[in-house]
This record gives C-alpha cells, sequence and structure tokens, in this order.
C-alpha cells in the first residue's frame, strides 16, 4: 500500500515558472513538478497549496495532477464563514480540514507553524527556510515577536523531525530543540543546465538575480561596477528581480546617478526562470554580494548555466568554500579591493572551464532532492549528510 503524504507549501501558481512570490514559493515549485514527473509507486501525495498572493478560493475539492497526485488550492489570507482571520489561523483550520479528509501518514510542511495542532498520529516534517531572525527582515513589534520568539517553540512540540536547507539554520536549530534535523538543499531548475561558453568580448556583461532588499547588498555590487568602469573596463551590469523595499531602490537609483552609471545597469524586474536562464546565456560573469543566505540558490543556477561567479561567502558557497573557490567562483573582499576581481575577469576562460556543472547536476537536480525527501518519508531519522568531493 503506498503510504499517504500531505505536502503543505507556499505556492502561487500550478503553471510553474510563470511566477512565484519568492524563494520558497520557486523552490517548492521544483519540488512539485519534480513528484508529478516522477510518479512514485511508494507514495500517494495530497498538495496543500498556499497562495501567497491569495488569488484563490478555497473549495476543498482536490484537483487531480497525475495518477498518484492531487492539489488543494487555498488563499494564505482569507474570511471563513465571513469572518476575517489572522492568515496562520485560517491556514491550521484549512490544514486540519483536509488532515480529516485525506488521512495522511506523513504531514510535511514547508512552513514549520503550519503544523501547530498536528497530532503525533502523523509523522510530521518540518523544512525550515528560515529560523528566528536567520534571514528575516523586521515586520512590526507583535510579527516579530510572535514569530521569532513564541512560534518556533510551539512549532516544535508538533514536529518529529526537521530538515533544512542549510547549516546556518541546523546550526541555531541544534540549540533549540532534540529533535533530528537533517540537510536537504533546494532544487535547480532544470532549464539552468545549458552549458555554454560566450567569448569574452571588449564589453563584460554582468548578471546578478535577486529580491531587491538591504540584506541583497545590490549597492555593493553598484560600488564594484564602478570600480570597473573607473580602471577603464567596459562592463554592463544586468540586475533581476522584484522589488520588495521601495526606498531601498530609490536609493540604488541615486547611487546609480551619482556614479554615472545609468547607461551601464539596467533593472530587468521580475523574471520567469526560463527568461532568467536565457539571460544568463548572453550574460559573462554572476556576481552575488548577498550578507545573508540560508543557502544562496541564485549563484548556483549561476554556476550551472556555465558562468563563473564573483560572490561573498554566504550559504552554501560558505559552507563548502574550499571547493567553489576551485571551481569558478572568486570570493570578494571589501578589504582586498578592486585588483583581485580585475584578475578573475580577466582569467575568464579558465575560470569558465572550472564552473562545476556536472557536480552540480548530480545533486541539486530536482529528481534527487524529490528522492531525499522519500527516503526520508520511509526512513525517519536515518538520511546521510552529503558534500562535494574537491578534485
Amino acid at each position: 500500500m503506498k503510504k499517504k503524504v500531505l505536502l503543505i507549501m507556499p505556492m502561487s501558481t500550478l503553471d510553474f515558472g510563470k511566477k512565484n512570490a519568492g524563494g520558497v514559493d520557486s523552490v517548492c515549485q521544483e519540488i512539485l513538478k519534480q513528484i508529478i514527473k516522477q510518479n512514485s509507486q511508494d507514495f500517494e501525495y495530497r498538495i496543500l497549496a498556499f497562495d501567497p498572493f491569495s488569488e484563490v478560493f478555497y473549495t476543498g475539492n482536490p484537483q487531480q495532477l497525475a495518477a498518484n497526485v492531487t492539489v488543494v488550492t487555498a488563499p494564505a489570507n482569507e474570511k471563513i464563514c465571513y469572518i476575517p482571520l489572522p492568515g496562520l489561523i485560517s491556514q491550521i483550520i484549512r490544514i486540519q480540514q483536509q488532515i480529516n479528509d485525506y488521512n495522511p501518514d506523513v504531514v510535511h510542511s514547508h512552513v514549520s507553524p503550519w503544523l501547530v495542532a498536528v497530532n503525533k498520529r502523523r509523522h510530521r516534517i518540518a523544512t525550515l527556510h528560515a529560523y528566528k531572525w536567520i534571514c528575516r527582515q523586521k515586520v512590526s513589534i507583535l510579527n516579530d515577536f510572535l514569530y521569532v520568539k513564541v512560534l518556533p517553540g510551539i512549532s516544535d512540540f508538533f514536529t518529529d523531525e526537521y530538515t533544512c536547507v542549510g547549516n546556518i539554520i541546523k546550526q541555531d536549530l541544534e540549540k533549540h530543540t532534540t529533535k533530528p534535523i537533517h540537510t536537504i538543499e533546494n532544487p535547480i531548475n532544470e532549464v539552468f543546465f545549458t552549458k555554454h561558453h560566450r567569448p569574452l568580448s571588449t564589453s563584460i556583461n554582468l548578471v546578478t538575480c535577486s529580491v531587491i532588499t538591504p540584506r541583497k547588498r545590490l549597492d555593493r555590487v553598484i560600488s564594484l561596477v564602478s570600480g570597473l568602469v573607473a580602471r577603464d573596463i567596459d562592463v554592463k551590469l544586468s540586475i533581476i528581480g522584484p522589488t520588495n523595499n521601495k526606498s531601498y531602490y530609490e536609493k540604488l537609483i541615486n547611487q546609480i546617478k551619482e556614479c554615472k552609471l545609468e547607461h551601464r545597469i539596467t533593472f530587468l524586474g521580475r523574471r520567469d526562470p526560463f527568461d532568467i536562464a536565457n539571460i544568463y546565456q548572453d550574460s559573462d560573469l554572476g556576481i552575488f554580494l548577498s550578507e545573508e543566505e540560508t543557502f544562496g540558490l541564485a549563484p548556483l543556477e549561476m554556476l550551472a548555466s556555465g558562468l563563473p561567479v564573483i560572490a561573498t561567502p554566504v550559504g552554501i558557497l560558505a559552507e563548502e568554500k574550499s571547493f567553489f573557490s576551485e571551481n569558478g567562483v572568486y570570493y570578494y573582499d571589501d578589504k582586498a579591493g578592486i585588483e583581485p576581481v580585475i584578475n578573475f575577469i580577466n582569467s575568464y576562460n579558465n575560470n569558465h572551464g572550472k564552473t562545476p556543472y556536472s557536480s552540480l547536476e548530480k545533486r541539486f537536480t530536482p529528481s534527487s532532492i524529490v528522492t531525499l525527501y522519500e527516503n526520508l518519508y520511509n526512513y525517519p531519522q536515518h538520511l546521510n549528510q552529503r558534500k562535494f568531493k574537491s578534485p
């Protein structure tokens, strides 16, 4: 008999890749797309997909996506019986309705507070993409108190084991729980695995991809471009990503004007994975100078596309620095100045050949990640950690 899994995810669309509300939404779309493709003979899935944009209505009726996969969509915020409820309350109500309807063996949530009130007759797994203040922006005093101080402890009571997308979360979580913790990284969309080698011309096309917020340190990227131009290097920068912080975006626009870089830097806005992959095809190097990441998917997508990357040591790039430093990544350091960056650019052809395409393809394809989750559903508490091996 197939094991029944209720998989709870934030997901803005079932037309995979066409839109997303951020990294977790995008990752969950990739996981679901692979589950449908894999058509497991061992598991039956019910997906409860909460739309972050609340553009759907909850009916409770499952839609068949594959022989072993059904989905129920629900808004992240809604009125129940004409009463507007806090988002988390309405979400927990919908989760309980689906548990009663579906009677799953495993309840796996990509937002840990969604497990609150799920009883221990089910095996309860929480996947953490952020934790407490790790990769969290301040929202309000009440919201921050609830999600940083209160809910992590309550959620832990209703969780049997955790998965984390990176060690930065795992190490902090270990201080606050005795439950088993496993590292399962995020998948890379297969559209990025398109090896190419663009001959480097006199004009260098840089590309970065992130939500426009202070934590992503795009001001640092612009300063680097300014420094390269000051050294007579003909460089252009494309910035992909939605604006989540208007005041920071305006600050970046002013910085660009002050540095006289208006004709060199372009904001491309939100793009779907297919567009991003095509933009990477027309770029020479990736750049990613974020302050903090739990995983850091964007630079891996650049590497998968064959781009050498200038990056800060965050997420998996920090955890496996020795591997990536030998495989197409230059670790940017403000104190080292501009010269090492210029040397890295000048050695473009050598660095291009070092991008770890095959290693990334083996480890981070959606099929590899879904297999790890399914191993956990079958064999709780027995998941081995994976590491790259340096050549």
